[in-house]
């Protein structure tokens, strides 16, 4: 077994590295990686949540998310003052808490059209 797959299997890792981020957390996790440097950890986990709401259609939930010219980083930090304005949503998923942060900034004012998917 290589040492790579040692410290994958063990859960440790080399020296320099951020942190390894579980792949569920709470909003108090998120708020402890976006508040310290953490090599772009935050804003890609906040960019990875959009996506998946908006790849799996999150039109159930209010208000509707409409995608907003936002880039990552500027997402990351409406996330981060967010959570910490917002101390009742530490406990809950941290993916809950990235979508009630940006809802306003990222509500549909209308109704959006069907998206169609082209082969």
């Amino acid at each position: 077994m290589t040492a790579t797959a040692l410290l994958l299997l063990f859960g440790i890792q080399a020296a320099g590295q951020p942190p390894l981020i579980p792949a569920f957390f709470t909003g108090q996790s998120l708020y402890e990686i976006c508040s310290r440097p953490n090599g772009g950890q935050c804003s890609m986990y906040v960019a990875g949540v959009l996506d998946g709401l908006f790849y799996a259609g999150s039109r159930d939930a209010e208000p509707l998310l409409c995608p907003a010219p936002l880039n990552n980083r500027q997402a990351a930090e409406l996330v981060t003052d967010y959570l910490e304005s917002h101390p009742d949503m530490l406990p809950r998923a941290a993916a809950l808490g990235v979508r009630q942060a940006l809802a306003e900034r990222l509500e549909c004012r209308e109704q959006p059209e069907a998206e169609t998917v082209s082969r």
